[in-house]
């Protein structure tokens, strides 16, 4: 599958009408909204192997309260926009979350890869 499918343009058209939510209970109790959008395709190494993977930016999404402070503070430390570059950034819990919702719902039309996320982009207000 390439980005200039018709299947990643469809795809991607019911992904920006979808929002994922997360209740993370580990660390905070509050549900989050998140938008995500494929981005790309990428070949990484894995195990010796090499793997095709659907890279995307997730968006980060005013939610309710609770959910809102706390993106809000990440946004005022990190910014508006995070580019992935490691596995020891803030967002590792989330992220690992939303690739295992988007890889099953990847399988819903039929895709078997593996994702990535390369950006964060946090949409919410930040208040003082």
């Amino acid at each position: 599958m390439e980005p200039s499918d018709k299947l990643w343009n469809r795809i991607n058209e019911f992904l920006e009408n979808h929002r994922f939510q997360l209740f993370a209970e580990d660390n905070f109790n509050f549900e989050t909204d998140f938008k995500v959008k494929l981005t790309g395709i990428d070949y990484y190494i894995t195990f010796g192997e090499k793997k095709e993977y659907i890279e995307y930016t997730l968006y980060v999404l005013p939610s309710n309260e609770q959910s809102d402070r706390f993106w809000g503070t990440l946004k005022k430390y990190f910014g508006e926009e995070t580019p992935i570059t490691s596995t020891s950034d803030p967002h590792l819990e989330v992220r690992y979350k939303i690739q295992e919702l988007l890889s099953n719902f990847l399988n819903v039309f039929g895709l078997d890869y593996s994702v990535t996320c390369k950006k964060i982009v946090n949409l919410v207000d930040v208040k003082d």
